[in-house]
């Protein structure tokens, strides 16, 4: 059972877009890591974009990989790939951010492979909206504990500004 949530950091696309934003220097201490987001892609053809989480600075899209549900009105689909969910891109409703929650459990521990749950939402107030849910994974170079995660958009477009992402320990009873 949780104990309780505590505030680690903050990352925010404050004065303008930005490639990524940024988590660093994440303490060990906590049970599992809860991210929650609010994102846009600067994509200008699409009503979305994919979602690109890096571990540790590790870019080997081989190391993170997800079996995904989604729907997006009445139909749905599943599948397997590299990212870790969708974002409103430009084609979206006018300044409508995705959202995001992301569970990373038992993200110290020694295995090699790191499981984490992904669930986030789009919406577009001109057609239907967007819910992804994943299923995830994260191989580590040798065990290593998560200390640093950048968040961008898969097709290396910017995100808008006022893109924000929050991370949050939480603490085993």
């Amino acid at each position: 059972m949780a104990k309780g949530y505590e505030f680690i950091s903050s990352s925010i696309a404050s004065s303008g877009a930005v490639g990524s934003l940024s988590l660093t220097s994440i303490p060990s201490g906590y049970a599992s890591l809860l991210l929650i987001m609010s994102l846009r892609s600067a994509r200008t053809n699409s009503a979305d974009d994919g979602l690109k989480l890096t571990f540790n600075g590790e870019t080997a899209v081989t190391n993170n990989n997800s079996t995904f549900f989604y729907g997006y009105g009445n139909t749905y689909s599943q599948g397997y790939s590299g990212e870790s969910g969708y974002l409103n891109g430009d084609l979206a409703t006018a300044n409508i951010f995705s959202s995001h929650e992301i569970l990373i459990p038992n993200y110290t521990d020694a295995n090699t492979v790191k499981p984490y749950l992904a669930f986030s939402t789009t919406e577009n107030n001109a057609a239907g909206a967007l819910m992804d849910v994943r299923a995830m994974r994260w191989g580590t170079s040798g065990g290593a504990a998560i200390t640093r995660i950048d968040i961008a958009a898969a097709t290396g477009n910017n995100l808008k500004q006022y893109s924000s992402a929050y991370l949050y320990g939480i603490r085993q009873s």
